[in-house]
């Protein structure tokens, strides 16, 4: 700012800009604005200092899902080393027309070593009943429960209540999560799930479409 002139008290000062600044197009400052509303409606939260991608109202299913894999994963295996559980063959449930890469069984001595390092780290016991097929990878039940959820299109929110729910009938029944029924479990506790989450719920007969052949009875 140049100082007024000293001769006309009331004379506006005059504004010049530094001489390294020029003054952007107005096409210019219509994408800096376009790009700036854009990136305040991706905002999930009320700081302008923080930006949370992931939130209750916008989560990472991916995550969602990931999380709930390692959890199966850990229950069965906790699972196997209990003598006070039962296990009920009626849970069962082979899709044996599922690829591996849908979460389908698989064979043990099929398992990449290098997911088997990573899935195990410094644990041997785990190790090996992945390697003697008792206990599946988390990648597996990942895909599995991927599966589930894009091919019914339920919400997110009602892969939480199914693990809640196939947790409370384990416990509540003494009944073992193995790598044989732990399918059958997740399908019933989904079908539940998005009965009493989602208001247009699936009719249980749609899930004989997303997995076929599988028979409404085993439903």
């Amino acid at each position: 700012l140049e100082s007024p002139n000293p001769s006309n008290s009331h004379q506006q000062p005059e504004v010049k800009p530094p001489p390294s600044y020029q003054i952007p197009a107005a096409a210019e400052l219509d994408v800096k604005f376009a790009a700036l509303k854009l990136r305040a409606s991706r905002l999930y939260n009320s700081t302008s200092t923080v930006c949370a991608d992931n939130t209750i109202t916008n989560p990472n299913h991916d995550q969602v899902l990931f999380c709930i894999a390692m959890v199966v994963q850990a229950k069965i295996f906790d699972d196997s080393t209990s003598d006070s559980l039962i296990d009920i063959p009626t849970f069962e449930f082979h899709p044996l027309h599922l690829p591996a890469e849908s979460g389908g069984p698989i064979d043990p001595e099929m398992l990449s070593p290098s997911l088997v390092e990573a899935e195990t780290l410094d644990d041997p016991e785990l190790k090996e009943k992945i390697l003697d097929g008792s206990v599946p990878t988390v990648d597996t039940i990942f895909r599995f429960l991927n599966l589930l959820f894009v091919r019914a299109q339920f919400s997110a929110e009602c892969n939480v209540v199914a693990w809640i729910y196939m947790n409370r009938l384990s416990q509540r029944n003494k009944i073992t999560l193995t790598s044989r029924n732990w399918r059958g479990l997740w399908v019933g506790a989904v079908c539940v799930a998005q009965k009493m989450w989602d208001d247009n719920a699936l009719p249980t007969s749609s899930f004989i479409t997303i997995l076929p052949p599988v028979s409404k009875k085993q439903l």
